[in-house]
């Protein structure tokens, strides 16, 4: 399992990143941790168990959200998960700050997440290509 932790903007909305795991009981744990209900985890870990999924779960209250990345058929499609995971957190952090997630304002977070992002997203890319994924 591999996590990375990114700091957003000035009022430090923090993001986790969680991938490339394989440990659903540390998932799990995870996710109670988070406060999720059971019934919740429960779905949540069906859907994380699969190839080419992901889900993100914002803690509004600690103004953090975590992004869960499944193992992917292929850097693209996980690249597109990753996208899509993106989308909520910007919906997530925007309605929390009453931003309008259609405004200029929203796309620049979104930006700016993709910005912090971008080294680990190169890691992950480079190493797929060695190893020929």
């Amino acid at each position: 399992m591999k996590t990375e932790f990114y700091n957003i903007g000035d009022d430090n909305w923090g993001i986790l990143m969680v991938y490339d795991y394989r440990d659903f009981d540390m998932i799990w744990y995870m996710l109670m941790s988070l406060g999720m209900p059971n019934y919740k985890a429960e779905k949540a870990l069906m859907v994380l168990s699969r190839l080419d999924t992901g889900m993100t779960y914002s803690v509004f209250h600690e103004t953090m959200s975590v992004i869960f990345i499944s193992q992917a058929s292929s850097p693209e499609e996980w690249f597109d998960s990753l996208m899509h995971e993106l989308k909520h957190i910007v919906e997530h952090i925007s309605e929390f700050y009453q931003v309008d997630p259609k405004s200029e304002s929203a796309a620049y977070l979104q930006g700016e997440i993709g910005k912090q992002m971008f080294p680990m997203i190169m890691r992950k890319v480079c190493k797929c290509k060695e190893e020929g994924w």
